[in-house]
């Protein structure tokens, strides 16, 4: 009984009323690009807005558990999934519109506390056990794969590729390890989809993105549609943060390097926005069409992408080629195709090691 108190207590604390407001939104399921960015940043603003947010989807998610009674079918009546989802989005443009009118936004903050209320009850009265699943995905050189995540998210994870899965009740968490992967998220605004690579975090919402690690741990993030907010969080050192809303925009994190304390412009973290193609699949994410499109990267960051998609290993030993652009469209696994094209373009040589290795080695070698 003290422990009801204790939590009732609790649910009577004085939320600020937008909260209650963007919860609605959240949930509604039709919230745009500029509301969501607007929602990140009074989130942000204030340590009790973010502890509120929190306290609420909490509470949300045990009003999701709670079983809802189902009429009995009559003669006349269409009880079909289609007609569930229609009720639902309704609802939700509903809720959305009620929430743009100032006269009603006491109304929901007081109906949000009473369901929290009353879930809160039962959640006592019927005890709930949250379960963590973790699980790892990877490929091999050459291989690509399609995962389809608990949630219905799916991930198209590219060659030599690694992800580790984490899965609560409250949150979704994705971390790469190594490689890169396209992710296609499934909405739930109350369970956060958040995708960590070396210093960088992607925080989702219903969306498409393209996440790629590279060698040097410089991460490589692309939007393809919707909305997605980057922060880069270094130790006691000012986070970062960007949004992304635009389709093809690209961040580019560089990692923090604290070398005994030089806090030099080289060596600070960095988030830098570009803008590609606004269709990223002709460029970025071209490995998802067999293709291997480049636009003035380096020779040796081209190598590297090769080598993921072939069998077969091409190692630039003359290192003073290392850094030329490349202009060229390979088809993946085509090493032959790939290795003819550079030998005729720059001044390197090829040197067979073995059936499964080539060197480019000084024409004059």
């Amino acid at each position: 009984m003290n422990m009801f108190k204790e939590r009732k207590k609790r649910r009577n604390s004085d939320f600020p009323e937008a909260a209650y407001a963007w919860m609605a939104l959240l949930e509604s399921g039709d919230i745009t690009p500029e509301e969501f960015e607007n929602y990140l940043d009074w989130r942000d603003s204030d340590l009790s807005h973010m502890a509120a947010m929190e306290e609420l989807q909490k509470e949300w998610k045990e009003i999701c558990k709670v079983p809802v009674p189902q009429p009995h079918e009559r003669p006349g009546d269409i009880h079909s999934r289609n007609g569930s989802k229609q009720w639902n989005w309704g609802f939700g443009r509903f809720i959305t519109q009620l929430i743009s009118r100032p006269s009603y936004r006491a109304g929901i903050a007081f109906a949000f506390i009473m369901v929290v209320f009353g879930a809160g009850f039962y959640h006592y009265m019927v005890p709930v056990t949250e379960t963590e699943k973790t699980h790892v995905f990877s490929t091999v050189r050459a291989e690509m794969k399609t995962i389809t995540l608990d949630d219905g998210s799916t991930v198209h994870l590219n060659a030599q590729s690694r992800i580790k899965v984490d899965y609560t009740s409250n949150q979704r968490n994705i971390t790469l390890e190594q490689g890169e992967a396209l992710f296609v998220v499934s909405h739930n605004p109350v369970r956060p989809f958040l995708v960590y690579a070396g210093d960088g975090k992607v925080q989702a919402i219903g969306t498409q993105f393209n996440v790629k690690l590279m060698p040097d741990f410089n991460v490589m993030v692309t939007l393809v549609e919707g909305v997605i907010r980057i922060t880069q969080d270094i130790d006691k050192h000012e986070g970062l943060a960007r949004i992304l809303k635009i389709p093809g925009e690209m961040a580019s994190l560089r990692p923090f390097f604290d070398i005994d304390g030089d806090m030099t412009q080289e060596n600070l973290p960095e988030i830098k926005i570009t803008r590609h193609n606004s269709d990223p699949f002709q460029d970025v994410l071209s490995w998802r069409e067999g293709k291997l499109v480049f636009q003035g990267q380096r020779l040796d960051n081209v190598l590297y992408e090769i080598n993921r998609h072939s069998n077969h290993r091409i190692i630039l030993k003359n290192k003073k080629t290392e850094g030329l652009p490349v202009y060229a469209v390979f088809n993946t696994g085509d090493w032959q195709g790939a290795l003819s094209a550079i030998v005729k373009s720059y001044p390197v040589k090829a040197v067979h090691v073995s059936n499964d290795e080539t060197h480019l080695v000084a024409k004059d070698e």
